[in-house]
Parts: C-alpha cells; sequence; structure tokens
C-alpha cells in the first residue's frame, strides 16, 4: 500500500521519485511489537517523468503499487519553485489517486521527509497522516489542502495556488516548550518534546507554500 509519494531533482534524470510504502505485516501490533518499530520502506527511481518513475517502481516492488491509498504528495521546494503545473497534471489524471490526498511542499529533500515522518505516539503511520493532515482544525497554523485544491488554484483566473509547508523539525535542546509566533513557518519552530532520540514527531506543518501561477514564491 503506498502511503505518500515525494518528488525531488533527480540526479540522473529529471525526477527523483521516492515511493513510501507500507508493511502490511507490521501494522498489526502483537503483545511483543513496540510503537518504534518500522513500518514503511522508501523506494526512490530517478526517471524523466511520474508516469515512468512509477512504471519502473512496478518493475522491481513485489506487488503493484495501490495508488489510491496515497495519503500525501509531498513535493521538494526546489522542484516547487521550478513550476508544478506538469507534476499537478499528471497526477490529476491519474485515475488511481484520489483528489483529496494532501499536497506538502517541503523544505527539505521530498525523500528526507518521508524518511523522518514517524511518531511514537502513533505507531500506525497511515493513521499519523490523517492526524497531521487533520491538524488544522484545532491549531489554525496550517490549512488542509489538497491535490484538487492545488489543481484549481493553478487554474483559478482569480486566485492562485497553496499547498501545505512542511519540514524536518529543528530541536532546540535549551528549550523544553514548543517555541512559536505568528510569523514562524516549517523549519523554525523549535521544539524538544520529550527524549531527543524518540521525539514525538521529527518533522512539522506549519505554514502555507504560496504560489504564483503555478512557481512557489514562498
Amino acid at each position: 500500500m503506498l502511503l505518500r509519494f515525494g518528488v525531488d531533482v533527480g540526479t540522473e534524470d529529471e525526477l527523483r521519485i521516492s515511493f513510501q510504502i507500507s508493511i502490511p505485516s507490521q501494522n498489526t501490533s502483537d503483545s511483543g511489537s513496540s510503537s518504534d518499530s518500522n513500518d514503511t520502506v522508501i523506494d526512490t527511481v530517478d526517471c524523466s517523468s511520474i508516469e515512468s518513475g512509477i512504471s519502473l517502481a512496478n518493475s522491481f516492488v513485489s506487488k503493484i503499487l495501490n495508488l489510491s491509498h496515497c495519503k500525501v504528495i509531498v513535493i521538494s521546494e526546489e522542484i516547487a519553485e521550478s513550476g508544478l503545473s506538469e507534476i499537478v497534471y499528471t497526477l490529476t489524471n491519474n485515475i488511481d489517486i484520489r483528489p483529496d490526498c494532501n499536497v506538502i511542499v517541503s523544505r527539505s529533500t521530498a525523500y528526507d521527509f518521508l524518511a523522518n515522518s514517524k511518531s511514537e505516539i502513533e505507531s500506525i503511520t497511515a493513521k499519523y497522516y490523517e492526524i497531521i493532515a487533520s491538524s488544522s482544525r484545532y491549531t489554525g497554523y496550517t490549512s488542509n489542502i489538497t491535490l484538487s485544491d492545488v489543481f484549481n488554484g493553478i487554474n483559478d483566473t482569480f486566485g492562485e495556488a497553496s499547498a501545505i509547508l512542511g519540514s524536518i523539525t529543528e530541536s532546540n535542546k535549551q528549550n523544553s516548550n514548543l517555541s512559536i509566533n505568528n510569523d514562524t513557518i516549517s523549519g523554525e519552530t523549535t521544539a524538544n518534546l520529550g527524549d531527543d532520540s524518540k521525539a514525538s514527531s521529527k518533522i512539522d506543518v506549519v505554514g502555507l507554500a504560496v504560489f504564483k501561477d503555478d512557481k512557489l514564491v514562498r
């Protein structure tokens, strides 16, 4: 089951696609399991397009990727600055990808964001992603933005597109409380929520990525 889909600038080709795939046998907890067990694996391919990347992934993954379970699409800041139209149109035209999956622009690489997306509090990764997206209802620090929202924003003649802004959390060891104010964005929060080796979360989603036409401006 594909949980997250990441897009970075490739090193050997135009794009680097990351697939975070659930391992079903580790999603069901038993009496001997712990919350820090790794229940996902991340595979990457360098490719010229998203379609070719999916085909390449299916050639070496033991099961066909089920894109209908994709919870989040993560796009690196570098890709977003060069323009999202081709990526958004390709994903929107893929009938397997749900239009209500969330879109995050990561200030780090998409791969690093996926690799650090884990929580000691929620052991089921798929549920953790749902909690992150729904946090906008009770925090007000971001918005629940979906693929269809980004598509409509790019094509809106009266407005512009936006996406969720995410980053890897910077831990401030000298401050045991979450520090955030009105002009703080992802990557600038300082949090040390417990033991550094088992932080509650290694990523944050604070603020919005704002676009002009299809290019990231903030």
